[in-house]
Formats: C-alpha cells, sequence, structure tokens
C-alpha cells in the first residue's frame, strides 16, 4: 500500500499525507475480526499515536467488505481477539474481563 506497510499480513497501512489509511486484509473471511486483526489494529492505532505528522486514520477493508463482525471460526476454538489493557472484543462484551 505505498507509505506504511503491514502491521499484520492481516492489517496494511498507509500514509497519505497527515491521514494514515488502515486496511483490513482479509477479503478471503470478508475481512472479520481476529486475534491477528486485533493486534494488527493495535499497532496501527500505536503508529497514529506516535506519529506526530499523522492527525486521522481511516479503517477499511480489502476485497469490497469492510467487516463482517468476529470471526466465528476463531471464536469456537478458543481465540479471543482482545488486547490486554487496549479494550475487548470478547463475545461476552467489555466487562467480561473485569
Amino acid at each position: 500500500m505505498g507509505k506504511g506497510g503491514n502491521v499484520a499480513d492481516e492489517v496494511m497501512t498507509e500514509r497519505q499525507g497527515r491521514t494514515l489509511v488502515i486496511a483490513i486484509n482479509r477479503p478471503e473471511a470478508r475481512n472479520t475480526f481476529n486475534l491477528a486483526v486485533a493486534q494488527g489494529l493495535a499497532c496501527a492505532m500505536d503508529e497514529l499515536d506516535d506519529t506526530p505528522e499523522l492527525s486521522v486514520a481511516i479503517v477499511t477493508g480489502a476485497g469490497g467488505n469492510f467487516c463482517a463482525g468476529m470471526d466465528l471460526t476463531a471464536i469456537m476454538a478458543g481465540e479471543v481477539p482482545a488486547i490486554p489493557g487496549r479494550g475487548s472484543a470478547s463475545p461476552n462484551g467489555p466487562r467480561a474481563n473485569r
């Protein structure tokens, strides 16, 4: 995607002036949200926070879909797409980790 790069295979970033474009890159799974996407988005947010030249981010999805929601296959396998201290994408909601 030009300037920027991969923060994970599942998330791509590109700097366009003061904007960070973040793309969820799992079109084969309709960009469903799994742990790798959560980690990639957290890294992209770190890049936005740590780069004074960036003012805003746009989050989009590859392949014509934004995001079909949680990756239910990953959830059923026991994967919880949550980053400690960064919020929760737990199927039981954000209060489940308290």
